[in-house]
């Protein structure tokens, strides 16, 4: 099942992709202008990152060194994606279900420390969300593989669970 504003993206832009990924940003951070353009993404480990962040990060006390990511535009945002990016790169983190996960949850919340977080994270296989909304920290991942089916339910992460975070009802 196809969505309609898929097929027109695909008809007048010539994009083609089985998630996009968009942002409005408020600007808090660096000039309105094409380089601070979320989402921002990279090349790394032989896969496209892509990156969006809503929030405010102190970036003076966010420190990495990395000569492979480094942001091109002026905001904290671009800042954190790299910073990410150089940290797994440093560590030769994967991102699986095994240890990965509850690396990246434990990064994320280190970074939070620094400011407000609410982000969506991807690589070519997975999409990750983290938010701090009302003091709750939480990393959130929906796994799927092929072969895909049309209907299927998701599970939200239990503060216990390897993910982190949790969910509670409203």
């Amino acid at each position: 099942m196809r969505s309609r504003l898929a097929d027109e993206f695909q008809k007048h832009l010539g994009v083609r992709s089985r998630i996009f990924l968009s942002h409005i940003r408020r600007a808090t951070k660096g000039k309105a202008g094409y380089v601070n353009t979320h989402p921002f993404y990279r090349r790394f480990g032989q896969k496209t990152w892509i990156f969006a962040h809503n929030g405010t990060i102190d970036s003076g006390q966010l420190s990495f060194s990395s000569k492979e990511f480094s942001p091109i535009g002026e905001t904290d945002s671009e800042l954190v994606f790299c910073s990410l990016l150089s940290w797994l790169g440093n560590g030769g983190i994967q991102l699986t279900v095994n240890n990965g996960f509850t690396l990246l949850h434990e990064k994320l919340q280190e970074i939070n420390q620094l400011g407000t977080l609410k982000l969506i994270f991807r690589d070519v296989k997975n999409l990750f969300v983290y938010h701090d909304r009302s003091g709750h920290l939480g990393l959130y991942c929906l796994l799927c593989q092929t072969p895909y089916i049309q209907s299927f339910q998701t599970t939200r992460p239990t503060p216990n669970s390897q993910f982190g975070g949790g969910h509670r009802s409203r």
